[in-house]
């Protein structure tokens, strides 16, 4: 493999890519090639974190019925790591019956400081603006190549944009929002997600954080935002 970095894979056939064939694809440089090796303790498989838009029909009954009817191509939810909660799940037989599909989770221990990527695998005009509450985001790499490191309170990713960020865990133990806010094709909607940053000391994982202001107004973060990482390494 000649291009270390965070990479994304996804079908060339017909609109295949829109139902979710897609993935990541990490390519990890030796040790003596990385320059941000000394910024962080862990690089794992399981903080690799995927955004993606989602329709609530088939790509080609949603972009057949924006083509020749009043159907339109705008997102209905956004999914991380192909979770959403945003919508209810109601039983047919008992509407009284109703569940969410658990948020994804990621695990981190205090005091140590682990390597993120984070790409945004969407589809249309749907940039998403990502950040962890209480936490900033150290980018160390863009679309696969290592920059400069900036500090950040959130990040503006692109469709098939990929950012690498550093995340110091050096809050308090608890569980923690990370918001995904869409915009562009993805706000008619008002579409965002959540999704959980757990810090491990036995507390269930899927517990959410105290705080519930889960509405899309409230998905921003207020501080330093990162549309485009400017400072390549030569």
């Amino acid at each position: 493999a000649q291009e270390p970095g965070t990479h994304l894979w996804h079908a060339h056939s017909g609109i295949q890519r829109v139902d979710g064939l897609f993935g990541a694809l990490i390519v990890h440089e030796y040790s003596d090639e990385n320059v941000h090796s000394s910024l962080y303790d862990f690089d794992l498989s399981e903080h690799v974190i995927v955004l993606s838009d989602w329709y609530n029909l088939t790509g080609m009954d949603k972009f057949n019925g924006f083509l020749y009817t009043d159907v339109n191509n705008k997102a209905n939810d956004i999914l991380i790591n192909g979770r959403s909660s945003t919508m209810l799940l109601v039983d047919e037989k008992n509407s009284s019956n109703v569940a969410r599909t658990p948020k994804a989770t990621f695990q981190v221990e205090q005091r140590k400081r682990y390597r993120f990527r984070l790409i945004n695998a969407g589809n249309l005009i749907c940039p998403i603006e990502f950040s962890i509450d209480d936490h900033n985001l150290t980018l160390i790499a863009s679309d696969g190549k290592p920059i400069e490191p900036v500090d950040v309170d959130s990040v503006v990713v692109y469709v098939g944009e990929r950012y690498d960020f550093v995340l110091s865990a050096s809050q308090p133990i608890r569980n923690y929002w990370i918001r995904a806010k869409g915009l562009g094709d993805c706000k008619p909607h008002k579409s965002f997600q959540t999704a959980i940053l757990s810090y491990l000391n036995g507390q269930s994982v899927n517990k959410w954080p105290t705080s519930t202001d889960l509405i899309y107004e409230n998905m921003s973060r207020s501080g330093v935002v990162s549309l485009l990482a400017a400072f390549l390494f030569s």
